[in-house]
């Protein structure tokens, strides 16, 4: 999910809303195996700017974005990389019951300036 929060009313907007309000409940999902090339063009294929990086038991490792892709491209030293080396694995959490402004709070204050909720959903808080 990618929000744009402009104004007031936007900000309002979202206090109002819980997360499972906001999610996508198929994400894509992409091996950890696969190539950075690769992934680019499933991504790309898909019209999505993130995926779930998953291990083969599809436990989630971590996640990737456009971005990730392209500065790995651009380097040419990871074009041939797989995902796992290149994927975020310092992942925020955000549960289905909270509301969308208190995990948007919790990215700002972890220096994320994008608000790509791209994070694995957890129906119980430990």
């Amino acid at each position: 999910m990618n929000l744009n929060l402009v104004g007031d009313e936007d900000r309002e907007i979202v206090q109002q809303i819980l997360v499972r309000e906001a999610i996508y409940e198929s994400p894509l999902m992409l091996p950890d195996s696969m190539s950075v090339s690769q992934a680019g063009l499933s991504m790309t294929n898909a019209h999505c700017r993130s995926a779930l990086v998953v291990n083969p038991e599809l436990q989630l490792l971590g996640i990737v974005t456009l971005e990730d892709i392209n500065r790995a491209i651009a380097t040419w030293e990871n074009a041939d990389a797989q995902l796992v080396d290149i994927c975020t694995t310092d992942l925020l959490y955000a549960y289905t019951d909270e509301p969308l402004s208190e995990a948007l709070s919790r990215m700002g204050a972890r220096g994320y300036i994008s608000y790509q909720l791209s994070i694995e959903i957890s129906q119980n808080k430990f």
